[in-house]
């Protein structure tokens, strides 16, 4: 009985974090037409995110440091104005589906 409970609450956790543009591409649910805006931005800023960084790591092997610090404070305080509006959507309990 404790194996087919940990099986159960394992499915439940799996169904928790997936996605729900997941199940819309297995046809259980309706796919939201904003999803591939979402998904081609998303790609964007993980791109550029990536290209950003190694550009702030150059410039400190660079000895640029001023530059790389400036740089990092403006992006810090970018991430921390996003994980802001996060915490206030899903405090004031706005549905993923709104949103997008």
């Amino acid at each position: 009985m404790s194996r087919k409970f940990t099986i159960d609450a394992s499915k439940k956790v799996q169904a928790a974090r997936t996605p729900d543009h997941i199940y819309a591409a297995k046809g259980d649910e309706p796919e939201n037409p904003k999803m591939d805006q979402f998904d081609d931005l998303q790609a964007r800023v993980d791109d550029d995110f990536g290209y950003v960084m190694s550009g702030i790591e150059r410039l400190g092997r660079e000895g640029m440091l001023d530059e790389a610090i400036n740089l990092l404070n403006s992006l810090a305080d970018t991430l921390d104005s996003a994980i802001s509006i996060i915490g206030d959507d899903f405090d004031t309990g706005i549905n993923d589906s709104e949103e997008l």
